[in-house]
């Protein structure tokens, strides 16, 4: 379990692949969308539905962390390596815990109450027509703000990636299947 030097790899990028995908998305909801229409009119119920479960999820896996990895992780780990070192004590676990419920309670404490006051949008410029999110630049011209994604296309375009990707995957399904077959033969 010492020389799992592949599955730190596999950690490591799922970890920062998902922090990416976090990340964006957080700074998606708290951007200041470039149109004027209200997205939230198209969004179908089903979308909702699952957003909102994988949110009210993912809040109580947090906050149920504890007696997760107390009765699920560390008897998996025990039944499987017969052994079991803590790498974070319940104690912890515990107070993190209670500082997620705290945080929540904050967060969405103050959630629905009262109108908030509607003040113009400060676009680092001189603000020109707020309900077109229109605003003079540094430059003098009239620009839109705007909210969109940097892809990077001639870089990490799908057509420069997507020959790379099927040639790994391809190679990683043909050195599985070899590997199959020898443990195979090997066992009979």
């Amino acid at each position: 379990a010492e020389n799992q030097i592949f599955l730190i790899l596999l950690l490591a990028f799922g970890s920062a692949a998902t922090f990416m995908f976090w990340g964006k998305w957080l700074g998606k909801l708290s951007g200041i969308a470039g149109h004027p229409r209200n997205q939230e009119v198209s969004v179908h119920k089903s979308e909702w539905i699952s957003i909102i479960l994988m949110a009210v999820l993912f809040i109580l896996c947090c906050v149920f962390l504890p007696f997760i990895s107390q009765f699920i992780v560390e008897e998996y780990l025990f039944s499987v390596f017969g052994v079991f070192v803590l790498g974070i004590t319940s104690d912890n676990l515990w107070i993190a815990s209670i500082i997620l419920v705290f945080i929540i309670i904050v967060l969405f404490a103050g959630l629905g109450k009262g109108k908030a006051r509607k003040v113009d949008v400060y676009m680092a410029g001189v603000g020109i027509d707020n309900k077109d999110r229109t605003f003079q630049s540094s430059l003098s011209k009239e620009i839109t703000a705007t909210s969109r994604n940097w892809y990077m296309e001639s870089y990490f375009g799908e057509s420069k990636l997507s020959p790379f990707g099927t040639f790994i995957c391809s190679a990683i399904i043909v050195l599985g299947f070899i590997a199959a077959a020898v443990m195979t033969v090997g066992i009979v």
